[in-house]
């Protein structure tokens, strides 16, 4: 790995993409209340995800996210800060979050192509 990619790519693990049958549901402030405004999940992570959402958050400000696979019974929740916010055109935007706590490597393997 260059430098470059090294300074880039500052993850603490690898983003995958999901899988086609995963779905995730973002949700503003730290009791998951309101409107779900995600889109798609990008990638996810043990760590983390990139998400797009249908409004913009503020860097630092925590959001409820929810991932659910086809073998899992109940969605995981995951409480999470917002580390990024781009935006990705019309009423969308790209949201990258950074789990407090990780995901256990067995759910990850039923969310996201390994």
């Amino acid at each position: 790995m260059s430098q470059a990619e090294n300074i880039r790519n500052r993850r603490a693990s690898r983003r995958v993409a999901p899988k086609g049958s995963t779905k995730i549901g973002c949700f503003r402030g730290p009791m998951g209340l309101g409107a779900n405004l995600a889109v798609s999940a990008v990638e996810v992570s043990e760590t983390g995800a990139c998400v797009v959402v249908t409004a913009p958050f503020t860097i630092g400000e925590e959001m409820e996210v929810s991932l659910e696979g086809v073998v899992h019974r109940r969605p995981i929740r995951k409480m999470a800060k917002v580390v990024w916010c781009v935006s990705a055109g019309p009423d969308r935007w790209r949201v990258g979050v950074q789990f407090h706590g990780s995901l256990r490597y067995s759910d990850l393997s039923d969310l996201a192509r390994l």
